[in-house]
């Protein structure tokens, strides 16, 4: 949330450097180092905000049977996303591309603080969106059947605690 924040604040700088309504009071080498600076921020606070917490939270919130199809799908979405904004971009000025990424950041900011669950103290096993006890009226996370996955890796695990137990035993 502080990288949304930050680069929402970098954005509202970057508007008022490069806007001719309110730069009147710098120089023009001022405008151009504050640019350079205020962007730079904006880089930055992505890339210790957004850029890294969004895979390891995304990696957290779907279940096993579906993440690697999920994160995939994600990425492919990503891709595309960033593909749009690149080229989507070069129709705007500086000035109007920043008052639109700066407006997409508060949202994503303000909508982080009311819709995102927190993942602390859940396994990794365990999905915060879908816990165990919600997953039996899902046809792709139900447990029916002997050939799903989440069956699978929890007869794995009752496997390996026997095995344990009994090595234990015999010691």
């Amino acid at each position: 949330m502080s990288g949304s924040l930050v680069q929402t604040c970098a954005m509202a700088c970057l508007v008022l450097c490069t806007d001719e309504r309110f730069n009147g009071w710098l120089s023009p080498s001022a405008v151009g180092f504050a640019a350079v600076t205020f962007f730079t921020i904006f880089v930055m606070s992505f890339s210790f905000g957004l850029g890294a917490v969004t895979w390891v939270y995304l990696s957290e919130i779907y279940p096993m049977e579906i993440r690697g199809p999920s994160l995939s799908m994600c990425g492919v979405i990503n891709w595309l996303s960033s593909f749009a904004v690149v080229f989507g971009t070069r129709f705007l000025s500086l000035t109007s591309a920043c008052y639109l990424y700066g407006t997409i950041c508060l949202i994503g900011f303000i909508g982080t603080a009311i819709w995102v669950i927190e993942t602390k103290g859940c396994a990794m096993e365990d999905s915060p969106l879908t816990p165990r006890s919600g997953r039996e009226g899902s046809t792709i996370l139900s447990n029916a059947g002997s050939d799903a996955p989440y069956t699978k890796l929890e007869e794995d695990a009752d496997d390996e605690k026997s095995t344990t137990a009994t090595v234990s035993a015999a010691a």
